[in-house]
């Protein structure tokens, strides 16, 4: 048959077949980790067949360019055989498809992070590139019925294929069936395993048929539970319970992998097993190693449909329906509410050893971010910490991985755990709450500010349900009675000095040094440097240090310490690693120490606690989140329209999120100046048809002039208050608990129902058309006429009014719509957006944050949810869920990747219009509070600019493609980017493809004419080296200093803004470095900028709205137009309409103050609100001074419209008085401010305002 012949050290074959004929045999094998196991079976092997190589390469040393790439290739090109575990990485994903796709070679892909890999796979007569053709013969169409590829899929046709090799003597079944085998072996990795597999390979396909024969895989069992003292493995939990000595105790689930990644957490998962029977209770830890994770969770946590288990922790990557695969997700929820408790999450960690963890400042990499932590989040998972990774150990001349336990983040997760389970156990009665607000920026105005909610109306309603429940409170707390005695209590402590203490809830200096001293060695020290000892001065009497709070019963409800910047304004510089000061972390000691509390509720959006220094993600136990929450239970009320911010709260502070809901939206409709102007356009528009309206033209010029309202023509005002009148503004500020009223869901339904869905049309578009227009040509011109004569703008607001009725008959009052619809020949268009609207209203109905709230204090499985704007994602209802951002491995999708190019055209088109020529760079605001609204509309303007495409081939894996430049029609434009601390830490996968994209542009051989990007990256090599494009704050630091330097009024000159804003913002990212302070390179990026602009997500902020906007947009704006020594245009995107806006951004101030700030229907909404109200009015007059001071964008009409609307109209200033005199003489304050550093002349009278001003 054969011929086998030693010599030296060589082996001669002769055989057969062709493939089998060198001397050597070189096996690669391209994985995420090197097993012991692995290198033992390898070297058996070597000692049978002497000519046998094998070498190994890391993925993520490849991916990082840390090896020799040349020898990688080399190596591949000349491998007979090619084992493949890559799971992520672009470029070894690249790098491994571009020269195995050329080669014959033999390839089994054991692991694949896309199908580009897999399909690499080519085994005999087996391969799975031809995989799709075969599934097209009729015979095995019937074997292989489902299109779409997931875990479940592959789970059958590895036993179709088992089955059918037994039947059929065809070589292609048996390969095929030696491929799933292969996997089998790979699966279970141990020595046995390893062996068995190579031998396979070596017998079936280089033809060593004197080997013996490959023992059958051992695998463990599917699912099983896990008995590791005795080594047993147990399918039914009845009998493992029978012979648990602790079944009688309270018991606690286990999930696990069972397969590849057994061996690398049993000892993980033996530290859980002792740590929790230590403490008394009971442990079901079971393993899975079947993808279908929900399987084994209802088979073993379960019994007779009730749960076992008081709450689980999994150790498991990705989601629970199919793994890295994917699956039917919905039998997921199904299982888990009817387990009804929570799961708490451990990270495996993978990329980074231990050490390298421990040293990074970002924690986890951003691939496993995504796998780790991101998808098992859309589960509902939370409290990711890491308990396990790998070291690294040399053997036999490898180096090996071995994953060992983070013993103490093990045993914190088994503390906190146990917490949970008290939650869950305890009567109501006796359960201790915490409930924290916020005063931040430090002052009695800011007392309860959260994002768009009303903290004391929403206490009160809290406080009540709570005692409704068992909770033991006293009764008749109004919301007026917590604000005053808090106002009280906060009132003795001014700029952080107590004078006086009596009544105050205080922590002795005796008492705090022994909690001070528990602290690691280094973080103290870091406190000490920056606060002194113990106790400090900040917050302290006497008696000790202040514990701001009152208690009610077993609930406390406390304000959360200043971050001490505002009491010490010479630290606004140099807050990124500025540590808690002393009362700081004495306020949430006493919590755990002295009230022990049994959880803590933070109310609102947002808090300081999730933002002290720590790593970004996966935090140690130096890090002071970590420290300061203890082994608390974090339940975070956060605002729904907020799942950027929310996820930092969710991985930073351990927070179970529960997102309460938006205020009710309404149409802005028009002040009494502009209604005026109206009337007179109305006017104007009927003399016209007959030959007149001259001099009415001349008056509405001159009236819309003086409102700031500039056109070229009658038309273009028109549809200016067209838009300003239908704008979208918040009513007031949101009540926790409070249900909406008929009308206001109706203009909710009205609103969302502008817009199309996907293949469902919006019932605007519907009636429009069914009238005999065209929904957009209306959209784009409200001037426009039909043929006989009607205004666009009228044919609209008789199809909103027609909409109205639709949805009021067919939704709220629940009637047929064929009965309503008697003249559409679309019926089944208007109800398929009839009955998406409906699905609305009931979600809308059906959500109870209270009810949430105290299913979380119960330790009850609370179901995720996304985040968003409500008019562009109406699925965010209902609300009282987990809270999760969007999943980053489909950024951009494909509706932001076609909205995104619409934008850089209308950009580009606007300033060719301007300056006669194309842009050479643009510099972008890029946020993760847009991107995970707008599915990426930025990231896709900014891959458009480049000229480049993503192609997304899997959670793992992208790629580019460079979009030709005859395909373009113009220049690859340069982009600046300019990131927030938030899109860094949780989308940093996008600011890899980013750079990315930014080198490939830059490498390609096109005229320097046509590639600015080229051109400037040349020019930016020769002087500074490193070149980057995407900058941002540093590691630690989420913002700049701008917006607390504007808080406090502490800074002289804009210069002195500018310089804050490049101090914080010129830290490169890309080219596998973090936060690489770059100052003269991103001054000289700056210099060159053309324009500068920013996208408008949601509809509840308008550019006033909210203090990051003048930070980011104006800050930039400003630190170009110093860098160039010149004006800049600058841009602020509406993205939040049917049709996308792209305007400059004084358009926008207008349209902005018009809607909110000078509109008496916002105004008196947010009065009508209350304490918190008036606080968000003073809030939107001191964003205008830093939209003012950034943007030099807001004229002096602006300033006297809001002294006349706030000061002047005396009813209202009044009734400010009488609410929050604090917040209004803020607004007082910040007038003056406007006034005395000169970006303020009035035109009219303000004697009024500096009187008032004394007399406060």
């Amino acid at each position: 048959m054969y011929l086998l012949e030693l010599e030296s050290h060589h082996l001669r074959c002769t055989f057969p077949f062709d493939r089998c004929t060198s001397v050597n045999i070189k096996l690669v094998f391209i994985g995420y980790n090197l097993r012991k196991s692995l290198v033992e079976a390898v070297e058996r092997i070597k000692n049978r067949i002497r000519g046998f190589e094998f070498i190994f390469y890391d993925t993520y040393l490849v991916d990082k360019d840390l090896v020799d790439l040349d020898k990688v290739k080399h190596d591949l090109k000349t491998a007979d055989l090619v084992l493949l575990d890559v799971r992520g990485g672009d470029r070894v994903s690249k790098l491994v498809t571009d020269i195995l796709g050329k080669t014959d070679n033999y390839v089994v892909a054991l692991v694949g992070g896309s199908s580009e890999l897999i399909n690499l796979t080519r085994l005999g007569s087996f391969s799975m590139k031809s995989f799709e053709k075969f599934r097209e013969n009729p015979f095995f169409k019937k074997v292989i019925r489902r299109k779409s590829i997931d875990y479940e899929f592959i789970v059958k046709m590895r036993n179709r294929f088992e089955k059918i090799s037994k039947i059929l003597p065809f070589k292609l079944f048996r390969d095929a069936q030696n491929y799933f085998l292969i996997q089998k072996y790979y699966e279970n990795p141990n020595t046995e395993n390893m062996y068995s597999m190579l031998l396979l390979l070596l017998k079936e396909y280089f033809g060593f048929e004197e080997l013996e024969k490959p023992d059958p895989p051992i695998e463990l069992p599917q699912y099983a539970i896990l008995d590791p003292r005795a080594n047993k493995f147990y399918d039914n939990v009845e009998d493992y319970l029978r012979n648990y000595e602790l079944k009688d105790k309270r018991l606690i689930g286990l999930l696990f992998y069972g397969g590849h990644h057994f061996d690398q957490q049993i000892q993980t998962v033996k530290r859980f097993i002792r740590e929790f029977e230590k403490r008394g209770f009971g442990v079901i830890p079971v393993l899975s190693s079947d993808l279908r994770y929900y399987i084994a969770i209802e088979k073993f946590f379960m019994k007779n449909g009730k749960p076992l288990v008081d709450i689980v922790i999994d150790l498991l990557w990705f989601r629970f329906a199919g793994g890295p695969l994917g699956g039917d997700h919905s039998k997921t929820f199904n299982v888990l509410k009817r387990l009804n408790t929570l799961f708490l999450h451990g990270i495996h960690l993978s990329s980074y050893t231990l050490d390298q963890w421990l040293e990074s400042r970002h924690g986890v990499p951003p691939v496993e971010t995504v796998t780790t932590i991101i998808l098992p989040e859309l589960d509902g998972r939370f409290e990711p910490f890491v308990v396990l990774g790998p070291v690294k150990r040399v053997y036999q001349d490898y180096i090996v991985e071995e994953y060992i336990p983070v013993t103490d983040r093990v045993d914190k997760m088994v503390r906190r755990a146990i917490k949970w389970s008290n939650l869950r156990r305890k009567e109501n009665s006796e359960k201790k709450i915490a409930i924290i607000i916020y005063n931040y920026p430090p002052g009695p105005e800011n007392l309860g500010k959260a994002g768009y909610l009303d903290v004391f109306s929403s206490l009160a309603n809290l406080l009540d349900y709570l005692r409704e429940n068992g909770y033991s409170i006293p009764t008749n707390i109004s919301s007026d009675w917590i604000k005053d005695k808090l106002l009280e209590i906060i009132g003795k402590c001014r700029d952080g000095v107590c004078n006086e203490c009596n009544g105050l809830i205080t922590v002795k200096p005796s008492i705090y040094l022994e909690w001070f001293n528990e602290l690691p060695r280094d973080t103290r020290e870091e406190v000490i440097k920056n606060w002194g000892r113990p106790p400090g001065e900040l917050m302290v009497c006497n008696e000790g240090i202040v514990i701001p709070g009152v208690l009610l019963g077993n609930v406390f409800i406390g304000v959360q310490p200043t971050r001490g910047v505002h009491e010490n304004p010479d630290k606004i510089y140099h807050d990124r690693e500025l540590p808690p000061h002393h009362q700081y972390i004495a306020f949430y000691k006493w919590l755990e120490k002295i009230f022990r509390a049994d959880a803590i509720i933070h109310l609102g959006t947002h808090g300081t606690l999730e933002f002290l220094p720590g790593k970004d993600i996966g935090l140690s136990h130096k890090c002071f989140p970590d420290i300061l929450i203890g082994d608390l239970p974090n339940i975070y009320v956060y605002h729904v329209s907020n799942p950027s911010e929310a996820s930092i709260a969710k991985r930073r502070s351990y927070a179970l999120i529960i997102n309460h809901n938006t205020p009710v939206l309404t149409t802005s409709d028009l002040p009494e100046e502009l209604l005026e102007i109206e009337k007179l356009i109305n006017q104007y528009y009927e003399v016209k048809q007959y030959g007149g309206g001259d001099d009415l033209e001349k008056i509405i010029f001159e009236r819309a002039e003086k409102q700031g309202l500039t056109g070229e023509s009658i038309d273009e005002i028109h549809d200016k208050l067209y838009e300003y009148k239908y704008s979208l503004i918040p009513k007031g500020l949101y009540v926790l608990g409070s249900k909406p009223s008929r009308e206001d869901i109706i203009d909710y339904l009205v609103a969302i129902s502008r817009f199309d869905r996907g293949e469902v049309k919006g019932l605007y578009r519907l009636v429009v058309e069914d009238m005999g227009y065209s929904y957009d040509e209306l959209l784009d011109k409200p001037s426009g006429r039909t043929e006989s004569g009607k205004l666009y703008s009228e044919v609209l607001d008789e199809a909103s009014e027609r909409a109205r009725s639709i949805i009021i008959e067919t939704i709220l009052k629940n009637n047929d719509p064929w009965k309503i619809l008697t003249n559409t020949k679309r019926l089944r268009a208007y109800i398929e957006s009839i009955e998406y609207l409906k699905k609305i209203y009931r979600a809308i109905v059906s959500s109870n944050e209270l009810k949430a709230i105290v299913k979380a204090l119960n330790t009850e499985y609370i179901e995720p949810g996304p985040g968003g704007d409500p008019i562009r994602n109406p699925s965010i209802y209902p609300v009282g869920r987990n809270m999760y951002q969007l999943d980053p491995t489909n950024i951009p999708t494909e509706t932001a990747w076609i909205r995104g190019r619409l934008i850089v055209d209308k950009l580009i088109e606007d300033y060719r219009r301007k300056h006669g020529r194309y842009p050479e760079t643009i510099s972008f605001i890029l946020w993760g509070f847009e991107t995970m609204t707008t599915g990426g509309e930025t990231i896709a303007a900014i891959l458009y600019l480049l000229g480049v495409k993503p192609i997304w081939k899997s959670i793992y894996i992208r790629d580019l493609e460079v979009i030709p430049l005859e395909k373009l029609g113009r220049p690859r434009i340069d982009v600046v980017v300019n990131i927030c601390g938030i899109f860094r830490d949780t989308f940093y996968n996008l600011v890899e493809l980013l750079d990315q994209a930014f080198k490939l542009v830059a490498n390609l051989d096109e005229p320097l004419d046509m590639n600015y990007v080229k051109a400037h990256y040349l020019e930016d090599e020769k002087l500074y080296g490193e070149v980057y494009r995407i900058y941002g704050p540093p590691e630690g630091l989420y913002a700049t200093s701008l917006t607390k330097l504007i808080e406090t009024g502490k800074w002289v000159s804009t210069n002195e803004l500018v310089n804050a804003y490049i101090e914080s913002m010129r830290y490169g990212y890309g080219g596998g470095k973090r936060s690489v302070c770059v100052e003269d390179l991103f001054k000289n990026t700056l210099s060159r900028v053309d324009l500068v602009a920013q996208i408008r997500s949601h509809s509840e902020y308008e550019l006033i709205d909210l203090d990051h906007y003048y930070e980011f947009l104006g800050g930039l704006k400003s630190s170009v137009e110093k860098q160039r020594g010149g004006r800049v245009d600058a841009y602020f995107i509406d993205s939040t309409r049917e049709r996308v806006k792209v305007e400059s951004i004084s358009d926008s101030i207008k349209r902005s103050v018009w809607t909110r700030l000078l509109n008496p229907k916002w105004i008196d909404s947010m009065i009508n609100s209350g304490f918190n109200g008036v606080r968000a009015i003073a809030d939107r007059v001191e964003n205008l001074l830093g939209l003012t001071v950034l943007t030099d964008s807001v004229e002096d009409w602006v300033w006297d419209k809001v002294y006349e609307k706030l000061v002047l109209d005396r009813e209202r200033a009044e009734r400010m008085k009488e609410i929050n005199p604090y917040a209004y003489e803020k607004i007082l304050r910040k007038l003056l401010e406007a006034r005395e550093r000169g970006y303020w002349k009035p035109s009219i009278d303000i004697e009024d305002l500096y009187s008032e001003f004394r007399d406060l």
